[in-house]
């Protein structure tokens, strides 16, 4: 009887410790059935499939976070997004926490899918912002320190060298600021300062940088940024200038109808060609005219014993020079100051009208040089038949023909006697 009983015990204590044993184990089973769902409910969240080829889907998950918080370091005056990714079985709500207290999306604040966005961002947005995803069967949070730093500091520029056409500059980097963000690029800006031209914008590095392609004496603004507040500005200026004046009238020279100028006088200011414009008034006569420069031009016509005054401007690319002489003609008798053997630069109209001038002069000179070569020949023939009709003697004949005919000379021959003298009359 006592052995029975043993048996018994026996297999009661063999039963009652293979059901705790059963029971540990379906525990464990639930337990790893949990965390495969947890598992699988991440991968979906992050785009993967896991239950491609398997039908079998869980009927719930707890709400879970699979992003990571911590330091979100921003820049202000920037835009920055922290990352909220969450999952559970039935899908999650998600809201969002600053300092503990709910965030509402309003600006600057706006939901973009997952994220939370801060635009325009200023340094009292730097605070704590929280995740928080629940469902039924549980809830996750994490949570972001938020960190913003003032803008980079501005670099400087500082001007190298100044050419014609280029201007060669120097990009300085900020020192390092406690507090500020570091330069992530830099911009340099400059423009045609007179007359004022439009901001142009180009990436920059530390060092050397040229300015290309820029006008001739010409003042020019510039200044660098480095995605925060503008640089201070930099006036500079390409080297050369407008044109540059005689200091006098030597570059003028007169006689008493004519002024010869010489341009060659005026300097381009090493920007390159010049225009010359001339206006003259004086003794009822006015004028103006543009002319070539590097050489020399006359202006005729002018009054004897007259003052005149002549207005100059020169012009190139970098602007103009404006300048005022007086000069007067010298009297006739007191001859010429200097020959002048070229005209002032005329109109095709005015050439046309001085050869068809000179043509009628020519034309008219000819006709009277060709009347007295005429007339002096008729002359000529008349003395010759008034000699051959008086074949006189004697020297009185002589004087008789020297006193009706006009011959300047005579001359008499002497012939045989009795042959008669014979006179011949020459008109010089």
């Amino acid at each position: 009887m006592k052995q029975r009983s043993l048996v018994v015990f026996g297999l009661v204590a063999i039963l009652v410790e293979y059901t705790l044993t059963m029971i540990n184990f379906q525990g464990l089973i639930t337990e790893l059935e949990v965390w495969k769902l947890h598992h699988q409910t991440l991968k979906v969240n992050r785009g993967q499939n896991t239950f491609q080829g398997n039908s079998y889907k869980p009927k719930y998950a707890p709400a879970r976070i699979s992003s990571f918080g911590g330091v979100a370091v921003g820049t202000a005056g920037e835009a920055l997004s922290i990352r909220c990714v969450v999952g559970g079985a039935p899908p999650p709500a998600k809201r969002w926490l600053r300092a503990g207290a709910i965030l509402h999306p309003r600006p600057p604040f706006y939901m973009d899918g997952d994220a939370l966005v801060i635009k325009g961002l200023e340094l009292f947005h730097a605070d704590n912002y929280t995740c928080v995803a629940e469902n039924p069967h549980g809830s996750d949070s994490v949570t972001w320190r938020m960190i913003v730093l003032k803008p980079p500091a501005p670099p400087t520029l500082a001007l190298l060298e100044a050419r014609p056409r280029d201007l060669q500059l120097e990009l300085r980097p900020p020192p390092r600021v406690p507090g500020h963000a570091l330069p992530k690029g830099y911009t340099l800006h400059w423009r045609l300062a007179a007359p004022e031209g439009e901001w142009r914008v180009q990436p920059a590095t530390p060092g050397p940088v040229t300015l290309t392609g820029l006008r001739c004496g010409s003042p020019y603004r510039a200044y660098c940024s480095a995605g925060g507040a503008p640089g201070a500005e930099l006036a500079m200026r390409t080297s050369g200038g407008p044109p540059s004046a005689p200091p006098d009238t030597r570059w003028i020279r007169t006689n008493a109808t004519h002024a010869k100028f010489d341009t060659s006088v005026w300097s381009d200011g090493s920007c390159g060609p010049v225009g010359l414009h001339l206006k003259w008034a004086g003794a009822d006569i006015t004028g103006a005219r543009d002319v070539p420069v590097g050489g020399e031009v006359i202006l005729g016509g002018l009054m004897p014993g007259s003052r005149y005054r002549i207005a100059a401007r020169a012009s190139n690319e970098a602007g103009s020079t404006k300048e005022v002489y007086e000069f007067t003609t010298t009297l006739l008798e007191g001859g010429f100051a200097e020959e002048v053997d070229a005209p002032f630069p005329a109109t095709a109209g005015e050439l046309a009208i001085l050869l068809a001038l000179c043509a009628a002069l020519s034309l008219a000179a000819l006709t009277i040089l060709t009347i007295l070569v005429r007339r002096k020949s008729n002359e000529c023939a008349q003395h010759s038949a008034v000699l051959t009709e008086l074949n006189v003697y004697g020297m009185a004949t002589a004087w008789q023909i020297n006193g009706k005919i006009a011959c300047q000379r005579f001359f008499v021959d002497a012939a045989p006697s009795p042959s008669p003298y014979h006179i011949r009359c020459s008109t010089y």
